[in-house]
């Protein structure tokens, strides 16, 4: 039997984490290193995330492949035994490329998502005042984004009966008419008492 050429039992890989070579599971450190690294299963296009997914061997374990970061990648259940039971291959091209082969040999490569995103260009914090060249500049034809202040709502003096402003006449007018209606039948309105005389009553008997 072949002995493997992996780094042996508790070494530490290029980038510092632990590993168990001839172990088959790897241990937590190992675990969590390969999960952060694949986010998802490495399937072109499978969304399923790490922690549901199984670490496969690229190179089998029964091939006396290792347990170590460069031969571990993430595959789903599904995918996992698509790859022992339904003639797939996973071959790796590179620390970052998984290549997934079809029975027919069609290869479907599968690049492993950057831990840190790149962070985009910083732009101007004064857009008027940028230097030449910073911003683009608009094409001929292109029209005015700078819109009009609203003009204010002009008061109708006449028209619909209905308006709130000739409702409001309405009312104001009903009132003076039934005021002077009030003062023709003999009725004083005591507005600062709150009482009304009518001089046709007879005064009480008290």
């Amino acid at each position: 039997m072949c002995e493997r050429a992996e780094p042996a039992a508790g070494s530490v890989d290029a980038v510092g984490v632990a590993e168990a070579a001839d172990r088959r599971h790897a241990n937590a450190a190992l675990r969590r290193y390969v999960q952060i690294r694949g986010r998802v299963c490495s399937w072109p296009g499978c969304r399923m995330p790490a922690t549901r997914t199984d670490q496969d061997h690229i190179q089998a374990w029964a091939g006396n492949g290792p347990t170590t970061a460069g031969n571990l990648h993430l595959a789903c259940r599904h995918d996992h035994r698509a790859r022992h039971l339904g003639g797939w291959r996973v071959t790796t091209a590179g620390p970052h490329l998984i290549i997934w082969t079809s029975p027919l040999g069609h290869s479907y490569r599968s690049p492993l998502p950057k831990i840190i995103q790149p962070v985009p260009d910083p732009q101007p914090r004064d857009w008027p005042d940028a230097p030449p060249g910073r911003l683009p500049a608009d094409l001929p034809g292109t029209p005015d984004t700078i819109m009009p202040p609203p003009t204010p709502p002009t008061t109708p003096t006449s028209g619909n009966p209905h308006t709130p402003n000739n409702r409001a006449d309405g009312h104001a007018r009903h009132d003076t008419e039934e005021h002077n209606d009030r003062k023709t039948d003999g009725t004083t309105d005591n507005r600062s008492g709150g009482t009304f005389i009518h001089h046709n009553l007879e005064p009480p008997p008290f």
